[in-house]
């Protein structure tokens, strides 16, 4: 095969996959134009969040593993979380949503500086002990009954 036939046939995949991505990159477009109509950071959503194997691409072995690493551009560093004593983390997660009213395990994470999946446990604990009360993703301070 000639370096033109080669050309010749790259050419062609391009254009077969453009073809194929096509339905994807408009279902994109109206995502994330609905998104943002809901008021949705859609800046955040545009990260990857895996890898997608590539086509005619072989998996990685042994061999190949044992090869210096890509450089990649470094992710910014998350603030430090903020210092905790025994049982603070909870008095905290009830004053933000006393002081911020409904909001997001995710929300309360952000105001903390730390991950979310972190705090799952402890909301539901606090809505168990009637501390905090869950509409959906929504989480809120209970409201004295007094």
């Amino acid at each position: 095969m000639d370096v033109l036939q080669q050309l010749k046939d790259a050419q062609q995949q391009v254009l077969a996959r453009l073809q194929e991505l096509e339905p994807l990159a408009r279902e994109y477009e109206t995502l994330k134009t609905e998104a943002q109509k809901l008021g949705l950071d859609v800046t955040q959503s545009a990260r990857p969040t895996g890898t997608v194997k590539q086509p005619g691409r072989r998996a990685t072995n042994a061999r190949s593993a044992k090869r210096a690493p890509k450089s990649r551009a470094r992710t910014p560093a998350r603030p430090a979380a903020k210092p905790t004593t025994r049982g603070g983390r909870r008095e905290q997660i009830v004053n933000i949503a006393a002081s911020r009213g409904p909001l997001t395990v995710a929300d309360i994470a952000k105001e903390l500086a730390v991950n979310p999946t972190g705090l799952y446990r402890t909301v539901n604990q606090l809505v168990s002990e009637g501390k905090l009360t869950k509409d959906g993703a929504m989480v809120g301070a209970a409201t004295a009954t007094k």
